[in-house]
This record gives structure tokens, sequence and C-alpha cells, in this order.
């Protein structure tokens, strides 16, 4: 009954502490700022793109930082999506 009474005050005191940890936790505010207006294919487009950059490392390693150019490439890629996108909707409309 003890060690029961043991654990149960054990992982109150962990669920407490975690608690307070993200209370506390400024990069946690960044999630307020979250849209969730990208659609799937958006996402799909520049996970390729950055594929095909290199930038989505295989393993264990560093985790490569892409440059400014690297950046307008995924960024147009994700354009591309988006018009397709439009265009379709527009197609469909009629």
């Amino acid at each position: 009954m003890n060690a029961m009474k043991i654990i149960l005050a054990s992982s109150f005191a962990l669920v407490a502490t975690g608690a307070l940890a993200d209370a506390a936790d400024p990069s946690i505010s960044e999630w307020s700022t979250f849209s969730d207006s990208t659609s799937r294919a958006q996402v799909v487009a520049e996970m390729r793109e950055a594929t095909r950059l290199g930038l989505i490392p295989a393993g264990e390693g560093d985790i490569p930082v892409a440059t400014a150019e690297q950046e307008q490439l995924i960024a147009a890629a994700r354009r591309d999506v988006e018009a397709q996108l439009a265009q379709s909707e527009s197609d469909s409309e009629g």
C-alpha cells in the first residue's frame, strides 16, 4: 500500500513539474501565431523541394540550414501549388 502511495505521489510531482515547466516556457507563445490555412499539397510541395535540395537529413548528423536561395526555391514550390489550387477552384466553379 505504501508503494502505491509513493508511486502516485511521484507521478503527481512529475506531472505538476511538467505543467509548470510548460507554463514558464517562452517559446510556447509561438503556437499562438499558428495558421492552419496551409494545405496538405503545399506542405508536400515544400517537403519535396527541401528533400531535393538536400535539406532533410537522413539519420543522425547535423541538420542542414537552408540558404536564402534555397528558401526562395521552397517558397516558389509553395506558390506553384497555390496557383494550381486556385486554378482548379476556378475551373470547378465553372
